[in-house]
């Protein structure tokens, strides 16, 4: 989970502003938060105000939104792209399982778009390993991406 560490300080003017601790790291995630953000604050104020506005603000912020938006999207498939290369690697690497869930229900409802796991995206295809908590059973993605194509991979105890 990402997470931003903050304080409200006051500027050299006495206007409360946002305090990065020393120990931050400029990060592309956090830039796309403060744009999400920044976003949705725009278009709820559009929402609830836009009919008070005169035509020139109106327009202003209309375009306001879409750029942002653009801008949005696009450093949303930049991190995707990130995100997918780290599972990638970690696919690569033959870890035991990519991702953890509680039951087989959830394993077998897991999206075809990505999975997100802390900071990776998988996707739902052949290969993925899967531990199934409550079972303490992994299962790997073989021959599809069905929930039929999924098989249970032996205990590291039953191999020996």
């Amino acid at each position: 989970m990402h997470t931003i560490d903050y304080e409200i300080n006051l500027n050299e003017r006495g206007r409360p502003c946002i305090g990065l601790p020393a120990s931050y790291k400029d990060k592309p995630e956090d830039k796309f938060f403060a744009m999400e953000i920044a976003r949705y604050v725009l278009q709820n104020t559009h929402d609830r105000l836009s009919e008070n506005f005169d035509v020139d603000t109106a327009k202003k912020l209309d375009i306001t939104l879409r750029v942002l938006g653009q801008i949005g999207d696009q450093m949303a498939e930049i991190l995707w792209n990130s995100m997918k290369a780290s599972g990638d690697a970690e696919m690569i690497m033959g870890k035991s399982y990519n991702v953890a869930v509680d039951t087989i229900e959830e394993r077998d409802s897991l999206a075809t778009t990505g999975i997100l796991e802390g900071e990776k995206i998988f996707l739902r295809e052949e290969g993925l390993k899967v531990l199934v908590e409550n079972e303490n059973k992994i299962y790997k993605l073989t021959g599809g991406n069905t929930n039929n194509d999924w098989i249970e991979l032996p205990k590291w105890d039953e191999i020996k």
